[in-house]
């Protein structure tokens, strides 16, 4: 037993050696630019150009039951011009048309703009709304709408 803990120390001594938490690499580059305040959202021209938007397609419950409704998110665009990693701000009805916004971001590709030669990563935000003329929750769907994209 007591030559089994000998063995079994420098294997735990040299596990914790090798998760050192300085040398995790994070999800999101080191440097961006925050474009997500209300007064900066205009600046993403200055960095990325959209090049291919795909709309999102309603989800087929939605269109069945004649919901309007919208989703905000929040994601980088990284120095490919993908979308990288997101988080959802709001959205009206919950849930409801989150994960076919997220599949149309997914598709999205930004182009550098011309002053953007390094490619500076951005964290940006976008809501997309969905309004079926003759919606069944139309006018809370339009101020609920209304009042997320304001913030």
């Amino acid at each position: 037993m007591k030559k089994f803990s000998l063995l079994l120390l420098p294997l735990v001594l040299a596990g914790c050696n090798t998760t050192d938490s300085n040398n995790a690499k994070s999800a999101f580059p080191q440097q961006y630019v925050d474009l997500t305040a209300k007064d900066s959202q205009h600046l993403l021209e200055k960095y990325w150009v959209l090049g291919v938007k795909k709309s999102p397609a309603p989800p087929p419950d939605a269109v069945r039951d004649n919901l309007a409704g919208c989703t905000t998110v929040t994601f980088l665009i990284n120095s490919s011009g993908r979308a990288d990693g997101y988080k959802i701000a709001n959205s009206y009805p919950e849930g409801v048309f989150d994960r076919h916004v997220l599949a149309a971001l997914a598709r999205w590709r930004y182009k550098p703009a011309e002053g953007n030669n390094d490619k500076m990563p951005v964290l940006t935000r976008v809501s997309i709304s969905f309004m079926p003329e003759l919606a069944s929750n139309a006018e809370e769907a339009e101020q609920r709408c209304n009042n997320l994209a304001d913030q």
